[in-house]
């Protein structure tokens, strides 16, 4: 089965989803996973698998690359270190500030409300809303 080409999101497209962003029940996550999508190009299952382990430096601290491991992603074969935007470092900064002591090594970066990390499913079901909402006009060639 062959994939669809990702749509490229203009700077007025990107704009207007960040302000409707701000505006949801969990606006930091929210952010966090529509830059994930946009400036790192994760899937639904990277992003519901991601720790703060694999954005934190030693001192957890949000750090300049983000490390993947396999099993968050589609390869076979060893993991993934990748540089943060840094839009995504700013946003993700904020979101650890937001859990507070709920953000710990080993805890889920995106989590539901009650605190337990959300499921590819919810990913993706999320990101279907976000782009079923979105209210900015389409791209100009």
């Amino acid at each position: 089965m062959q994939g669809q080409q990702a749509k490229i999101v203009s700077p007025t497209q990107e704009r207007a989803m960040l302000g409707y962003l701000a505006t949801t029940r969990c606006p930091a996550r929210d952010r966090v996973m529509f830059l994930w999508s946009l400036k790192a190009g994760l899937r639904a299952k990277a992003m519901a698998l991601l720790t703060w382990t694999m954005v934190t430096d030693a001192q957890g601290q949000i750090a300049d690359v983000m490390h993947v491991p396999n099993r968050t992603r589609k390869g076979k074969t060893g993991g993934r270190t990748m540089p943060l935007h840094p839009d995504l470092q700013a946003a993700l900064v904020t979101l650890q500030t937001a859990r507070g002591d709920v953000a710990t090594p080993e805890r889920p970066i995106l989590c539901s409300e009650r605190g337990a990390g959300i499921r590819c499913a919810h990913s993706r079901s999320a990101a279907q809303r976000l782009r079923s909402a979105r209210s900015a006009p389409p791209a100009t060639p």
